[in-house]
């Protein structure tokens, strides 16, 4: 999945730099306005190519470089939002994960800041701008050495602060990027992408409630983006179970933005939790509407047709996740429940299989084809064919038994007493006292089991 990092730029004015050193650098500040113009707008070869000849009339001007090092980068990465007068931009990282071509542009990019720093040793602005394309190239040691020597340049510059705990992120060290977003906060305290890539850790360390804080925060500041602050809060109220606020925050994202495929999936997810299963089925097919290639929307709407026993929707949105993602192991389970449901316990075992061939830890598999062939066991034994019936009741205990992880102790009584009571009606005494034992030991309040038991002892007469 691509993550979004925002860095924006400390505000270059070319201008003040250059007025007053005569008529060469004024033409050349000429080609640096109208090269921000361009890059304003997206333009960004137009862009390269008035910063170039700004460059050719001034060559051992930094500015020049930095700015045509911002270009070549945005022109390298999905842009988001662009500053008007090109003092920063927002765009999704590669985090690392680049083409060939991307790659050569952020080498250039990086030659100019090379040059940049050359020039101008001093400039915090540089070595902040080399961090960003560090970092999109995936070197976030390297990333983060630059940003330090930004920061040691100019203590006080936020957006390093905030830019190094990116870098700090994505090497997926929590512990030193909190720290660095605080600062920023702390020299800012209206640094909105701060409070929102904090909140962002504190959900990922499952620190819910400062995440609300943060993300609160971020739509108090309400600068922009305030669809992402409201989906992210309401996703962290949904995992501390305040289903009613996340559903609140959801619903406004989305009337912020009616796009977010993923928010009408996490609301469905709530009205499913509350038993609203039309509801639920309402926001899955959104979601679907939006981006059918998502294998998990069809699971999840599964889940909700299967809940209003409505089984042949569910089986067939089922069969969709698996083929949208053929190592879905929970849609394997789920279609085998509901084909257990309805009775079919060769396809539900087969699908419990294949669930826990593609995971061999899965758990929910493995006790769910337990149930499926102590189900089967009793269709057999409805049918009076006891034989049969002990074969499926056996297959139900060996499973329990080698995978003792499920723990249902109930269930794996349950095949044992279901199996004595076949003995039982083949008169075969001790194979069902010892059966109905078992019961009892793995759950001793099983009332069936020992009245059972009891009526064995006593048929059995000793």
């Amino acid at each position: 999945m691509i993550k979004k990092i925002i860095c924006l730029f400390c505000t270059l004015t070319a201008a003040g730099w250059l007025y007053g050193a005569g008529i060469i650098e004024e033409r050349a500040n000429n080609f640096l306005q109208t090269g921000i113009h361009f890059a304003s707008q997206g333009e960004f070869d137009n862009a390269i190519e008035n910063f170039t000849s700004a460059i050719n009339i001034a060559p051992n001007l930094a500015a020049a470089y930095i700015l045509r090092s911002r270009a070549l980068h945005a022109s390298a990465v999905q842009v988001i939002k662009i500053q008007p007068d090109f003092s920063g931009f927002e765009f999704f990282t590669t985090g690392g994960r680049i083409s060939e071509e991307q790659e050569i542009i952020l080498q250039q990019a990086l030659e100019d800041l090379d040059l940049a720093i050359k020039i101008d040793p001093n400039s915090a602005i540089a070595y902040k701008d080399r961090g960003n394309v560090y970092s999109n190239l995936g070197n976030f040691d390297t990333a983060i050495a630059d940003f330090d020597n930004a920061i040691q340049l100019d203590p006080d510059y936020a957006i390093a602060y905030h830019c190094r705990g990116y870098a700090y992120y994505y090497k997926n060290d929590y512990d030193q990027a909190i720290p660095d977003f605080t600062q920023a906060i702390q020299l800012d305290p209206n640094f909105t992408l701060a409070y929102r890539a904090r909140g962002l850790i504190f959900f990922r360390r499952g620190d819910y409630d400062k995440a609300i804080e943060d993300y609160t925060e971020v739509i108090r500041l309400n600068v922009f983006d305030l669809e992402i602050a409201y989906g992210r809060r309401g996703n962290a109220y949904y995992n501390i179970k305040e289903y009613d606020k996340a559903k609140e925050d959801y619903t406004e994202a989305l009337r912020l933005d009616p796009n977010l495929h993923v928010l009408y999936n996490n609301r469905g997810n709530i009205y499913k939790n509350k038993e609203e299963y039309d509801l639920a089925i309402q926001d899955y097919t959104e979601a679907i509407r939006l981006d059918p290639n998502e294998a998990i929307y069809y699971n999840n709407r599964g889940d909700a047709y299967r809940l209003k026993e409505e089984y042949d929707l569910a089986i067939a949105d089922y069969t969709e996740a698996i083929r949208l993602n053929p190592d879905y192991k929970e849609a394997y389970n789920s279609r085998g429940v509901t084909h257990r449901l309805k009775g079919e316990y060769d396809k539900a075992i087969a699908d419990y299989t294949e669930s826990i061939r593609i995971d061999p830890d899965y758990t929910a598999a493995h006790t769910n084809r337990a149930i499926a062939y102590n189900n089967r066991g009793a269709e057999y034994y409805d049918r009076g064919d006891y034989d049969k019936a002990i074969e499926e009741y056996s297959e139900a205990i060996r499973l329990y038994s080698d995978h003792a992880a499920t723990n249902h102790n109930r269930d794996y009584a349950i095949a044992y007493h279901n199996r004595g009571n076949a003995y039982l009606d083949k008169s075969d005494y001790d194979n069902a006292i010892a059966d109905f034992e078992a019961a009892l030991r793995l759950d001793p309040d099983y009332p069936h089991a020992r009245r059972h038991l009891e009526n064995a002892i006593r048929q059995r007469g000793y």
